[in-house]
């Protein structure tokens, strides 16, 4: 293990082990290897270790694993076990800025870990487990799995972005991925790799591969040196090949992907879903959006699945699982935002936040106060339960907090002012079941409360910007601040991190960049049913302070096909009403989907198989249009079947000609002298 940990261990590996501690051990050993108990394991995993955790280790680690072999029968999946746990803790509570020797450590923990999983299994059979881990412990194993990767990379990252500024390591622009290393750097690491006790004797540069303070600029630091030469000889230290590996390979051992019916063991199947959540969301963060919603299709087709463990369905599970669901819900709503699914990012994140709502009850600022109450009030044995929960409450008010941003950036662009279309006020109870037309109303009141007064000068933004060049950004219009995106990451070492997170937000930009001027489009479009483009261009392009009128139709149709074009969107439809379905999954995925009752709500808001049935092509917006012989006609009233059909007829026709024009423009870059005259007709 690494240096530090392996000195704070030693202290406590000296001295005989408090009782509490090896009961704690044997207990937890019986709970996952021979009773393999939920009821036995939940209090021991989820307080007797955070109370011994708090009471002896707040500023050291927990004893080696050889420290304690003694109270499991030297059983290697427990030990393993044990590491990774006691690991994990050492890098949350006492570690503060883990080094690169402390993140590689990381990877060989669950490298372990991982492998003597899979032989357990290869050695006990596909429908016979030898062990039992609760769902909450497999999600946070995974979920820690994830985090290290994605601050490995931002580390590596952060460590090649130095060296390529101190010139050790030149990028050829020509070869996207590939560098190499300078002559200083390329001896120090064949010295390095030769070296047999290299491991020992590099102690590992800070975590973010800066310079000492008394170099200067021009002179790399021997910090930077070392993590130079550990990463060059490291390369297998979360590779993302290996990582994914890991994830394929879990999340095929609990769901059959053949038609013979055979009894999966529980923990087999908490190994899976959660593979797939954790696979899912380092898909969202390495930018690859819709492998992040794919991830997620044997969930989808199995989401009502009864576990025999919990007698609840697999959807059940991940919803009792609070931080996994949030993890689900959230990276799938930014991925389904960047993808340009408005309607089902909000539906997402509408659920998520709906849920976190009734789960903490209370606004931020109550539950601030009755936190200051508290520390007054209560007893000092019971501050460590407290701080725990208070820390996991704060964390969730993070989470919906930033998804409150994302929702308000949501009816930014679907031009929602209140996003409930419900009119039926008789009825009290939640509309979040309406689905992709309405938001739930708690949801709604957090979101004014949080950015009520930003969402109420948008309008005026737009419109300003509409009379003011219309490209003109407005300071209620800047997204980079309404995007609380996680913090992308990348694989390749020649860029960094950081750069990958521009991207994106430069990407999201450039998508929302004619909101504002769609919104004022759309507040003249609603106003009449049948209106002539000119006179459409005379009302949008009015100007106070000239009198002249200007004919500026030909500006006018290009902006109506922007605005048609960017809100042509996938879109999920299920049907609630009817028991059939026209999607291609299967029976099981159907009534997880269709079914009302909330346990199966999870997935009804978008579907991960992109190519099924139930994802179609709709408009993101209610105001629909068509043009004949430059008159606009709306068509506001969906429910018409004859309309409906004619609506959508005109956009096939729009979006097919845009194709052949896109056909005729390679035709003619590849040969510009042989133009057929037909195909302009």
């Amino acid at each position: 293990m690494s240096g530090m940990m392996e000195a704070a261990s030693s202290s406590s590996a000296d001295v005989a082990l408090p009782k509490s501690l090896t009961d704690f051990i044997f207990d937890l050993y019986d709970s996952v290897i021979t009773a393999q108990l939920m009821d036995e394991q939940v209090p021991l995993y989820e307080t007797t270790f955070r109370d011994l955790s708090s009471k002896y280790f707040t500023h050291q680690a927990w004893p080696l694993p050889q420290s304690v072999a003694a109270e499991c029968n030297g059983d290697p999946l427990f030990l393993a076990l044990y590491r990774e746990m006691t690991h994990r803790h050492w890098h949350q509570v006492v570690l503060t800025r883990p080094t690169l020797r402390d993140r590689m450590e990381g990877f060989h923990v669950y490298r372990e870990l991982f492998d003597e999983i899979l032989e357990v299994v290869a050695d006990s059979g596909e429908e016979d487990a030898n062990f039992f881990l609760l769902p909450a412990w497999v999600f946070d194993i995974f979920h820690e799995f994830g985090y290290q990767f994605q601050g490995y990379c931002q580390v590596r990252s952060a460590v090649y972005a130095s060296a390529r500024k101190h010139g050790l390591v030149t990028v050829d622009p020509q070869q996207p991925g590939k560098y190499t290393l300078s002559g200083t750097a390329a001896a120090a690491v064949a010295a390095a790799s030769t070296n047999n006790n290299n491991a020992s004797s590099v102690s590992g540069g800070n975590a973010t591969g800066g310079t000492n303070t008394n170099t200067t600029t021009n002179t790399p630091s021997s910090n930077l040196l070392e993590n130079l030469i550990l990463l060059e000889n490291n390369l297998e230290a979360w590779d993302v090949e290996i990582v994914f590996q890991y994830l394929h390979r879990f999340a095929e051992l609990g769901f059959s992907t053949t038609t013979t019916s055979k009894k999966v063991p529980p923990v087999y199947q908490y190994l899976s879903m959660f593979a797939l959540i954790t696979k899912s969301r380092l898909d969202c963060l390495l930018g690859d959006f819709t492998g992040c919603i794919q991830a997620l299709t044997p969930l989808s087709v199995h989401g009502s699945t009864v576990i025999s463990s919990n007698g609840m369905t697999v959807t059940e599970t991940i919803q009792s699982v609070t931080a996994a669901h949030i993890s689900l819900a959230y990276h799938v709503g930014v991925s389904l935002l960047l993808l340009r699914r408005y309607k089902d990012a909000r539906q997402v994140l509408n659920d998520i936040c709906a849920t976190l709502l009734r789960t903490l009850k209370n606004t931020p600022q109550q539950q601030q106060q009755q936190q200051q109450q508290q520390r007054h009030n209560k007893q000092q044995q019971q501050h460590a339960q407290q701080n725990s929960q208070q820390a996991q409450n704060e964390q969730y008010y993070k989470q919906l907090e930033r998804m409150l941003s994302l929702l308000a950036l949501i009816q930014i662009v679907l031009f929602g002012s209140n996003g409930n279309t419900n009119n039926n006020t008789s009825n009290s109870k939640s509309t979040s079941t309406n689905n992709n037309e309405s938001m739930d109303d708690a949801v709604w009141r957090a979101l004014k409360d949080k950015h009520g007064t930003r969402l109420d000068a948008v309008g005026a933004s737009a419109a300003a910007s509409v009379h003011n060049t219309l490209n003109t950004p407005s300071s209620a219009l800047a997204y980079e601040e309404w995007f609380a995106s996680p913090k992308f990451v990348t694989t390749d070492p020649t860029v960094s991190s950081f750069h990958r997170q521009q991207i994106v937000q430069a990407f999201l930009v450039r998508e929302l960049e004619p909101t504002a001027t769609h919104r004022a489009l759309r507040s003249y479009l609603q106003l009449y049913t049948t209106l002539p483009v000119t006179k459409l261009s005379l009302f949008y392009y009015y100007d106070t302070s000239s009198s002249n009128k200007t004919d500026k139709t030909k500006d006018m149709i290009p902006l109506l096909l922007s605005y048609k074009l960017r809100h042509y969107q996938l879109e999920r439809t299920v049907s609630t009403t009817t028991t059939t379905t026209t999607s291609t999954l299967s029976g099981a995925a159907t009534a997880a989907m269709t079914a009302s009752a909330p346990s199966s709500s999870l997935f009804q808001s978008y579907d991960p198989v992109v190519d099924s049935a139930a994802v179609q092509w709709n408009d993101a917006l209610p105001a629909h249009f068509y043009m004949i012989r430059n008159v606009l006609y709306m068509d506001e009233d969906a429910t018409e079947k004859k309309k409906t059909q004619q609506r959508l007829w005109y956009e096939k026709y729009f979006i097919t000609r845009l194709e052949q024009n896109v056909q005729l423009l390679q035709n003619v870059a590849q040969n510009p002298k042989a133009i057929d005259p037909s195909d302009f007709l």
